[in-house]
């Protein structure tokens, strides 16, 4: 719901948008009772913008949402007693002034978060872990905060020149980091398939740390209307780390080319260099708890030494993990309704961090930060849309696509067993894609007509065995693949000169199974059992709209 209005006339403005959201996830293959998932959502905007002048405007906004899941986990192979809650809060606010002195516009602003988050158990019984299944209540309880500001300030030039107009802009900003962390854990255990002990997990040490970061960043940037027909950015960012303490430059560069002077036809090429933020709840890993791992035979008696496993980092020696992004294309425009396009996307990840697992010494075992992992992910894409004036609209697109890294697995202290890193598609790999939707109305009854058509690969999984070390090559099995089609109508009212539109839909029409969960333990009665598809659903929607 929002409200907006003028405070004062062609002088001041004000918005408060608020929402809410409630979703229930049931898992069939569970006891009534023990078988939802639910999450509440809320959010509040405010904002407000003052004009002080025709040429001088000052932004202020206000977010604050809270959030709170139950039983996150829960699926056919993990019961309720072994599932967590979360919750989040996130507190934003931003100052911006914009004011113009002849042509050159500057801006100047600040902004302060704040986002805390709480993981907690469901009781205090031991935590057990079998193949394919758990028992007991899951043994960390996390609760991270986060606060983080930012001051920046842009400067935008334009100018013009026989050789096109140039829009020419630079600026700065400086962006400090605090993340806080704290844990408590309880030891759990592994057991076999008959019941024996496998493994005694246990930690020590204090869990409560803190890390500070500093992010500064400069750049300039060019938009080069050379025609109407062509279009160059360039660009170059600096950005300095606190944790790094290295300068890292970013050159940016894209162009536009319209070949005919109709500007039916586009072609467009775009290369990029970034540095993303670092991740400190990885590295914060690195000054966490021990683990200590006690096994033992299948006759219950420890065999050697408890072995004990520490994260280990040096950051003076670390690189900023570094993103090229490239794309080009070609778009073009049939008639006055159709619009065809093709497009090629490289992404690649240099310098990435990753936990790796070192030779044990004398019952030691370190898992170092390295900066050796390598992500790529390579995608071309077909896409066609067709719009019958502003009543009807049909679009589809095919990605075909591949996602791989060097270091699959993220590891950190509530793994249940380490191993060493591979080569494989990453989780979220679907090397084939289809997405099409279309919208209509339909006569007589002044009814609208949708559906929403989905089709992809499957995920990919890794396969373990009652020990949970990995079995044969990461990912290398994968989920079905996933199909969806959902149908709706909707019809709309006049209710005291305003829209009110009602809407039914059907939900994965077919009724198709796509599992989400799979029984990935070579040990276990269920060795790949799938489970967790939602079948077909019903969902009724009202829309409150304004005057037709």
């Amino acid at each position: 719901m929002t409200w907006a209005g003028p405070l004062r006339s062609e002088r001041a403005w004000f918005s408060d948008t608020i929402s809410a959201e409630h979703d229930l996830v049931i898992v069939p293959e569970l006891p009534r009772r023990q078988d939802s998932v639910s999450a509440w959502e809320g959010s509040n905007l405010i904002r407000t913008q003052f004009n002080l002048s025709s040429n001088h405007l000052v932004n202020l906004s206000f977010l604050s949402s809270l959030r709170d899941d139950t039983h996150i986990g829960l699926s056919a192979f993990t019961p309720l007693s072994t599932t967590v809650d979360l919750g989040s809060r996130r507190l934003r606010f931003s100052a911006n002034d914009q004011h113009a002195v002849g042509k050159t516009v500057f801006e100047e602003g600040i902004t302060l978060e704040s986002l805390r988050s709480t993981l907690t158990p469901q009781g205090g019984t031991p935590y057990i872990l079998f193949p394919g299944s758990s028992q007991g209540n899951y043994f960390e309880t996390l609760h991270g905060d986060t606060r983080q500001g930012q001051i920046f300030g842009n400067v935008l030039v334009p100018t013009q020149s026989r050789l096109g107009n140039h829009d020419l802009q630079f600026g700065a900003d400086l962006t400090p980091t605090r993340f806080e962390h704290h844990a408590w854990r309880t030891p759990f255990q592994i057991r076999r398939e008959d019941g024996t002990l496998e493994q005694v997990t246990s930690f020590v040490g204090d869990s409560d740390f803190f890390l500070h970061n500093a992010r500064i960043g400069s750049y300039i940037q060019d938009t080069w209307k050379l025609t109407s027909r062509v279009r160059i950015q360039s660009g170059l960012h600096l950005d300095w780390d606190r944790i790094i303490r290295r300068y890292e430059p970013a050159p940016r560069f894209s162009v536009v080319y319209s070949p005919f002077a109709n500007h039916r036809t586009k072609l467009f090429a775009f290369w990029g260099y970034y540095y993303p933020p670092l991740n400190l709840a990885l590295l914060g890993q690195a000054v966490d708890q021990l683990r200590i791992d006690r096994f033992y035979d299948s006759g219950g008696h420890p065999t050697g030494a408890p072995q004990t496993v520490d994260f280990v980092a040096n950051f003076p020696r670390l690189k900023a993990p570094s993103v090229t992004i490239s794309r080009t294309g070609w778009e073009q425009q049939i008639g006055g309704h159709s619009f065809v396009g093709v497009s090629m996307l490289w992404r690649t990840q240099r310098d990435g961090l990753a936990y790796y697992k070192l030779a044990a010494h004398r019952n030691e075992e370190d898992l170092a930060l390295f900066n050796d992992r390598r992500d790529r992910y390579r995608a071309v894409e077909f896409s066609f849309r067709q719009s019958f004036g502003s009543r009807a609209e049909f679009l589809a697109g095919y990605t075909r696509s591949h996602a791989i890294t060097n270091q699959l697995f993220d590891y950190d202290p509530a793994s249940a067993a380490f191993t060493n890193q591979y080569q494989g598609p990453l989780e979220w790999d679907a090397p084939n894609r289809l997405v099409s939707w279309a919208w209509a109305p339909v006569k007589p009854g002044n009814l609208m007509l949708s559906y929403l058509l989905e089709y992809r690969t499957g995920f990919p999984f890794t396969v373990f065995d009652e020990t949970y070390q990995v079995v044969g090559q990461p990912n290398l099995l994968r989920f079905p693949d996933v199909f969806r089609l959902n149908l709706g109508i909707e019809k709309l009212f006049n209710v005291g000169g305003r829209s009110v539109g009602i809407q039914l839909a059907c939900l994965n029409l077919t009724n198709h199974n796509n599992p989400t969960v799979v029984d990935n333990n070579t040990a276990s009665p269920d060795f790949l059992r799938f489970a967790g598809s939602t079948g077909r659903g019903f969902t009724g929607r009202v829309r409150f709209m304004g005057k037709p």
